[in-house]
Protein backbone atom coordinates (compact mmCIF):
# COMPACT_ATOMS: atom_id res chain seq x y z
CA UNK A 1 0.00 0.00 0.00
CA UNK A 2 3.13 2.67 0.59
CA UNK A 3 4.28 1.47 -2.92
CA UNK A 4 1.00 3.17 -4.35
CA UNK A 5 0.47 5.89 -2.03
CA UNK A 6 4.19 6.91 -2.04
CA UNK A 7 6.22 5.77 -5.15
CA UNK A 8 9.49 7.83 -3.79
CA UNK A 9 9.63 5.14 -1.65
CA UNK A 10 13.16 3.16 -2.10
CA UNK A 11 12.13 -1.13 -3.20
CA UNK A 12 15.38 -2.75 -2.26
CA UNK A 13 14.12 -4.14 1.13
CA UNK A 14 10.66 -4.53 -0.65
CA UNK A 15 12.12 -7.29 -3.44
CA UNK A 16 14.30 -8.41 -0.66
CA UNK A 17 11.45 -8.92 1.48
CA UNK A 18 9.14 -10.69 -1.23
CA UNK A 19 11.77 -12.83 -1.90
CA UNK A 20 11.39 -14.27 1.76
CA UNK A 21 7.99 -15.43 1.23
CA UNK A 22 6.48 -19.13 0.95
CA UNK A 23 4.24 -19.94 -2.30
CA UNK A 24 1.44 -19.22 -0.49
CA UNK A 25 2.68 -15.96 0.75
CA UNK A 26 3.24 -15.12 -2.46
CA UNK A 27 -0.03 -15.87 -3.59
CA UNK A 28 -1.73 -14.05 -0.80
CA UNK A 29 0.46 -11.44 -2.00
CA UNK A 30 -0.53 -11.12 -5.45
CA UNK A 31 -4.23 -11.01 -4.52
CA UNK A 32 -3.73 -8.04 -2.16
CA UNK A 33 -1.56 -6.22 -4.74
CA UNK A 34 -4.41 -6.70 -7.17
CA UNK A 35 -6.95 -5.50 -5.17
CA UNK A 36 -5.05 -2.42 -4.09
CA UNK A 37 -4.21 -1.67 -7.71
CA UNK A 38 -7.78 -1.82 -7.91
CA UNK A 39 -8.71 0.61 -5.28
CA UNK A 40 -5.84 3.25 -6.27
CA UNK A 41 -7.16 3.35 -9.74
CA UNK A 42 -10.91 3.81 -8.54
CA UNK A 43 -9.86 6.51 -5.87
CA UNK A 44 -7.38 8.52 -8.18
CA UNK A 45 -9.40 8.12 -11.88
CA UNK A 46 -11.32 10.99 -12.35
CA UNK A 47 -15.16 10.73 -13.66
CA UNK A 48 -14.95 10.38 -17.15
CA UNK A 49 -18.12 11.10 -19.57
CA UNK A 50 -19.33 7.65 -21.22
CA UNK A 51 -16.44 6.12 -20.03
CA UNK A 52 -16.31 6.07 -16.14
CA UNK A 53 -18.40 7.23 -13.05
CA UNK A 54 -16.44 7.52 -9.85
CA UNK A 55 -18.04 5.43 -7.42
CA UNK A 56 -15.62 5.56 -4.35
CA UNK A 57 -13.53 8.43 -3.24
CA UNK A 58 -11.98 6.38 0.05
CA UNK A 59 -10.94 2.61 0.71
CA UNK A 60 -14.01 2.94 2.97
CA UNK A 61 -16.49 3.82 0.29
CA UNK A 62 -14.67 1.52 -1.86
CA UNK A 63 -15.60 -1.45 0.28
CA UNK A 64 -19.19 -0.32 0.62
CA UNK A 65 -20.03 0.70 -2.92
CA UNK A 66 -18.01 -1.49 -5.63
CA UNK A 67 -16.43 -4.79 -3.73
CA UNK A 68 -15.98 -6.01 -0.17
CA UNK A 69 -12.01 -5.67 0.61
CA UNK A 70 -9.66 -8.00 2.38
CA UNK A 71 -9.60 -7.10 6.38
CA UNK A 72 -5.82 -6.86 6.27
CA UNK A 73 -5.88 -4.01 4.20
CA UNK A 74 -8.88 -1.95 5.65
CA UNK A 75 -6.95 -2.95 9.00
CA UNK A 76 -3.86 -0.76 7.46
CA UNK A 77 -6.14 2.13 6.50
CA UNK A 78 -7.87 2.07 9.81
CA UNK A 79 -4.32 1.58 11.62
CA UNK A 80 -2.09 3.65 9.56
CA UNK A 81 -4.41 5.80 7.81
CA UNK A 82 -3.06 5.16 4.67
CA UNK A 83 -5.51 6.60 2.21
CA UNK A 84 -4.13 5.58 -1.42
CA UNK A 85 -4.14 9.06 -3.02
CA UNK A 86 -0.72 9.77 -3.09
CA UNK A 87 -1.24 12.06 0.20
CA UNK A 88 0.71 11.57 3.85
CA UNK A 89 -1.69 11.96 6.24
CA UNK A 90 0.08 13.22 10.29
CA UNK A 91 -0.71 9.36 11.45
CA UNK A 92 0.77 7.86 8.39
CA UNK A 93 3.84 10.04 8.99
CA UNK A 94 3.95 9.32 12.64
CA UNK A 95 3.72 5.47 12.03
CA UNK A 96 6.39 5.94 8.93
CA UNK A 97 9.10 8.19 11.37
CA UNK A 98 8.14 5.52 13.96
CA UNK A 99 9.07 2.44 11.97
CA UNK A 100 11.84 3.67 9.71
CA UNK A 101 13.47 7.01 11.87
CA UNK A 102 13.26 10.48 11.35
CA UNK A 103 16.68 10.24 8.98
CA UNK A 104 14.84 8.02 6.54
CA UNK A 105 12.00 10.78 6.00
CA UNK A 106 13.66 13.64 6.27
CA UNK A 107 15.50 12.02 3.26
CA UNK A 108 12.77 10.93 1.62
CA UNK A 109 9.76 13.63 2.28
CA UNK A 110 11.11 16.53 3.22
Amino acid sequence: MTNKEMAQLPNQDYFETYKLLSENEKEYFGVLSRQIHNIWTELNTQSIPNVHTKVADTITEYNDNIEPIDSLILKCHSDYGITLKRIMNEKFKTALIKFLGKDFYDKHFE
